[in-house]
């Protein structure tokens, strides 16, 4: 007595499509497992119009806490021959804080603002070209920012072009 094998070609038809589907959802699981693990950080530097203050905005994104130990801040400027340079900013002229500012944790959603000097908001302000450098604990660094201009004001957000980099006579003024 055997087996028909129309039904012995049912079953293997039902085992391939349980066994395929149950691949796609431990595939669809360790992605997501992955991609929680990621961490995200989004980084930008702030204008408040109004008040004419900069300052630096970093979001969690991720879904994991993410303990921030380090920032920076380097000017970009065209010099006179036309070669593009930077000026790093030094630690004790970079905030406006009086207390330092890292090591900050941040869990999922939260957000560190961190006021730059008046200086170096005067410097940012209008080309918003720098470089600017996030780290974490971890040892990763984030160095793509977003600029955007925030009206206090009326308490919106809108973004801004980033303009074409400065001489440092259009930020500091002519030499004497």
């Amino acid at each position: 007595m055997g087996v028909d094998p129309r039904l012995a070609l049912v079953l293997a038809i039902y085992g391939a499509a349980v066994s395929t589907i149950l691949a796609t959802v431990q595939i669809a699981r360790w992605v997501q497992d992955v991609r929680r693990e990621h961490r995200r950080l989004r980084v930008f530097l702030e204008y408040h119009g109004w008040e004419g203050q900069a300052s630096i905005v970093i979001v969690n994104s991720g879904h994991r806490p993410v303990t921030i130990t380090e920032g920076g801040l380097s000017l970009i400027f065209r010099g006179a021959d036309g070669t593009v340079g930077g000026d790093l900013v030094p630690r004790n002229a970079l905030f406006a804080v009086e207390k330092e500012p890292f090591p900050a944790t941040l869990k999922d959603g939260d957000t560190l603002e961190i006021p730059l000097s008046e200086f170096v908001g005067r410097s940012v302000w209008p080309h918003m070209r720098v470089n600017l450098a996030v780290f974490d604990s971890e040892g990763n660094s984030y160095t793509r920012y977003e600029a955007r201009l925030y009206d206090s004001k009326w308490g919106s957000y809108g973004m801004m072009k980033i303009g074409k980099i400065p001489t440092q006579e259009d930020v500091f003024g002519q030499r004497r």
